[in-house]
């Protein structure tokens, strides 16, 4: 695995045994104290990068063969001895009956578990559905400097002159003059038009349509169809069964390039009004978009789901809020089982309670963020520039049994992550460490054996495993290991473990996490210097975040501040960490969910852009 340079996992050189931090239980379980605070970072991190899945590779002839015992594959690193295969991970003692074509004979091979079924190809595009706020706040403006002309502009002013029948001066003392204003739904509009266009000219072919949430959820599909719009009011938004059903019987049958003129004459026809009805259209647009696997939908929101299923008004209790927090679960395991991703831009200034609605962006592997409506049409391309390579993606790693994954419920030597579904800038990290009992047993080995087991469903339907096995060679010198670390493996793990720690409502174990890290990042070499001031922007930012939270809840008196000296039983520390979630701002839960799903990719194309 060596280095991450191209490479679908990096895992540096594990450290000796006795030089390993010592492994704990969970930081949500455990009892209270200072030393919550104390964190060792180390070189030992494995990064999986999911644009191995994007490149062809060798199709293993017969079945998978496994471990009895810990499920590693057979591999081209195994070795039979007769019909006798010693499995390299656990040592187990396996029979194994396999013809000599069969034998891997790379590290990197398929296993195809199911073959494609319909007409799809491996190179077919999802549908793309944008579900748009056209609530009664999406009519609060901008200013912007200057005489601009927007569609639909003219019409909005005749309307807005029909209420000043005295044509009078509706200036008021000092206001400038030479501005423009602009609502949140022109911008809106504007933005999803210059997406519609980018679309016709880059993917013609791709099927496109809309959904409208206010009062009620109005079914535009891609606006081509000679049929009346379905809209869903009253009781069917509290049904799960009827939004569902209502999206699946929506076809989309155009491409873009023929409904693109369509659907922008009903985007331009809609004004701002009522309430906000989103819950019950995200699942109508994920049902419609699962009509494709590997489709994607947009939701642009500028406030709270107040009307049918997922509202997030008059959450009151404890139980009120675990019950929202379960239905969004629903949701988004409904979309990655469906193969669908889900993206969620919300507009700056506002509340939509973001730490519920990210939920389901993470669950598909989509994203999610808070921006000046001014940038909706720059943000909606990011969303939407990244093609699904795999869907119902499950990762599994492996480990020598003298080894354990760090920050999982026990001390295992494998982990699997659902990641729903993965483009090739799709990263996940894991930090390992190495039993205190291992010495023994790794005795007189240069190397130690990972493995990489991902089963995924390719575009065409075709369900597969690619297995990647390689060779780490290991060091007993911290010095040699951290000569050879990777800042954007250690970049990428810290960011995405400390967002699970602050997500989790462990706020200072996040901190001190993100302090350690960074202080053994920077002792990398002076060629990774770019890569290494790329993160600390990034970990600068979420420290200030954190930071700034805890400041509040010790001015509003909440103390729940890791730094308390008490000690706490489970369910005391679990309601602790529960108000957390519950008080968690829009700004924060933003960035705690980008950072969970940082990549090196992305951060090296956040800072170009930024440029």
């Amino acid at each position: 695995m060596g280095r991450s340079e191209n490479t679908p996992a990096a895992a540096p050189p594990p450290v000796a045994p006795a030089a390993q931090a010592a492994h704990s239980a969970p930081p949500s379980l455990q009892r209270k104290s200072k030393k919550w605070t104390r964190s060792q970072a180390n070189t030992n991190v494995m990064s999986v990068r999911f644009e191995v899945l994007a490149g062809d590779v060798d199709i293993a002839t017969g079945d998978p063969v496994f471990c009895s015992n810990c499920r590693a594959l057979f591999s081209k690193l195994s070795t039979l001895n007769g019909d006798e295969w010693t499995c390299e991970f656990c040592s187990t003692a396996n029979k194994v009956y396999i013809e000599p074509e069969e034998m891997p004979q790379s590290q990197t091979v398929d296993y195809i578990l199911e073959s494609a079924l319909g007409a799809a190809t491996e190179n077919s595009t999802g549908n793309v559905i944008f579900c748009l706020d056209t609530s009664g706040s999406m009519c609060v403006t901008s200013e912007v400097k200057g005489d601009l002309r927007l569609r639909g502009q003219e019409q909005r002013m005749a309307d807005l002159q029909k209420l000043n029948t005295e044509r009078e001066n509706q200036y008021l003392p000092g206001q400038a003059r030479n501005v423009t204003y602009v609502s949140r739904l022109q911008c809106t509009q504007a933005a999803v038009k210059d997406r519609l266009d980018e679309m016709t000219q880059q993917s013609p072919n791709q099927n496109t349509g809309l959904v409208l949430f206010g009062n009620d959820v109005t079914i535009v599909g891609d606006a081509v169809a000679a049929v009346a719009t379905p809209v869903l009011t009253g009781d069917k938004l509290s049904s799960w069964d009827a939004c569902v059903e209502a999206g699946k019987a929506t076809n989309l049958e155009h491409g873009v390039k023929h409904c693109n003129q369509a659907l922008t004459d009903k985007i331009f026809s809609v004004d701002e009004m009522g309430a906000t009805a989103l819950g019950p259209a995200l699942v109508t647009s994920i049902a419609m978009a699962s009509r494709q696997a590997g489709s994607k939908v947009v939701i642009c929101t500028d406030g709270l789901a107040n009307i049918g299923m997922g509202s997030l008004e008059n959450l009151n209790t404890d139980e009120d809020h675990q019950a929202v927090q379960d239905w969004y679960t629903r949701v988004g395991e409904f979309a990655a089982d469906q193969g669908v991703t889900v993206s969620i831009v919300s507009i700056k200034g506002t509340d939509c309670n973001m730490e519920y609605l990210g939920s389901v962006a993470t669950a598909t592997g989509g994203t999610v963020n808070i921006v000046d409506p001014l940038r909706l049409t720059k943000e909606f391309s990011s969303m939407l520039a990244d093609e699904v390579i795999a869907t119902n993606v499950t990762a599994t790693l492996k480990l020598h049994s003298g080894m354990f994954f760090k920050n999982e419920d026990s001390e295992t030597s494998e982990v699997s992550r659902d990641m729903g579904n993965v483009t090739k800038f799709s990263e996940i990290t894991f930090e390992y460490g190495v039993r205190s009992t291992a010495k023994a047993m790794f005795g007189g080995l240069r190397d130690l054996p990972f493995q990489l087991q991902i089963r995924y469903k390719k575009m065409n339907g075709m369900k597969c495993i690619r297995v990647v096995t390689q060779s780490q060679p290991i060091t007993s010198a911290r010095d040699v290991a951290e000569e050879d670390m990777d800042v954007n493996v250690l970049g990428a793990n810290v960011a995405q473990q400390s967002a699970q720690l602050a997500m989790d409502g462990n706020y200072g174990w996040a901190r001190a996490n993100l302090a350690s890290n960074m202080r053994l990042m920077s002792r990398a070499s002076p060629a990774q210097s770019t890569s290494l001031g790329q993160w600390c922007k990034k970990i600068a930012k979420m420290d200030s975040e954190l930071n700034t939270v805890q400041r509040t809840e010790v001015a509003e008196g909440r103390n729940l501040s890791d730094c308390e000296d008490e000690v706490v039983t489970h369910t005391r520390c679990r309601t602790k960490l529960q108000k957390r979630k519950q008080h968690r701002g829009d700004s924060t839960a933003n960035v705690l969910y980008r950072m969970k799903g940082v990549s090196a990719s992305t951060v090296t194309r956040d800072a170009s852009d930024s440029e």
